[in-house]
């Protein structure tokens, strides 16, 4: 049986790519198991926050209190310069390698032409001081589930820890509308810089194992592979 062509997935198709495994790099969509970095292939893992699991934190509390000075918007999101210009400022200031624009990040190209069409529904948190932009989520949506595709800000206000804030803006979305998964992407155990995924507790982590094909909670998946 031949797979129908499509140009979008949202809704319940994303719901269902995500729950496999599978997830969005450009317009693309795809898995892995490893990520090949100095040299090496490290194994990679693909997550879920499964938010009926969810136990709040007292290091939610503190990150939204010292952000009660910013103000939040949700919106669909539409590329344009504000969002390339927060980019750059930011991977500017990143000590790992990053893609060179938001929008060869986004669309894998840049070219103009193509940027109306709607590959992914992708909505963007943003967070804003004095009514300038400093920071934004960016995260596609599902009917059950939300992928969290990039987080960007100002260098400026690193102190106030806005990519952690936009994971629990986006996770915070996702729960007060019954939402049950906030995918962040992968893990790659051997490389620090993918620890920040784990932020929001691995009590709530469900870690997919591409050998049974079935998600398993972070402590049983990790308690196996040792």
């Amino acid at each position: 049986m031949s797979l129908p062509l499509v140009r979008s997935i949202y809704g319940t198709a994303l719901d269902y790519y995500l729950s496999k495994g599978w997830f969005r790099m450009g317009r693309h969509i795809f898995t892995t198991d490893a990520i090949w970095k100095d040299d090496y292939y490290h194994p990679a893992f693909w997550i879920r926050y499964n938010l009926n699991q969810l136990l709040w934190q007292p290091k939610f509390s503190k990150l939204f209190k010292q952000a009660s000075i910013f103000e939040t918007q949700t919106v669909p999101f539409i590329y344009g310069e504000h969002y390339e210009n927060l980019y750059q400022q930011y991977i500017a200031s990143r000590t790992f390698d990053g893609s060179t624009s938001l929008k060869k990040f986004l669309y894998d190209q840049v070219e103009e032409q193509n940027l109306d069409i709607v590959y992914y529904k992708s909505l963007a948190i943003n967070i804003y001081h004095n009514k300038a932009i400093i920071a934004s989520g960016v995260f596609d949506t599902g009917s059950n589930a939300i992928a969290g595709i990039i987080n960007f800000y100002n260098p400026a206000y690193q102190k106030y820890s806005l990519g952690k804030l936009s994971m629990l803006l986006k996770l915070q979305f996702a729960f007060e509308r019954g939402i049950q998964f906030y995918y962040p992407g992968y893990i790659v155990p051997t490389v620090s810089h993918f620890g920040y995924k784990t932020f929001i507790g691995t009590n709530c982590i469900e870690v997919w194992n591409s050998k049974t094909a079935e998600w398993v909670a972070y402590s049983q998946f990790f308690s196996e592979d040792e």
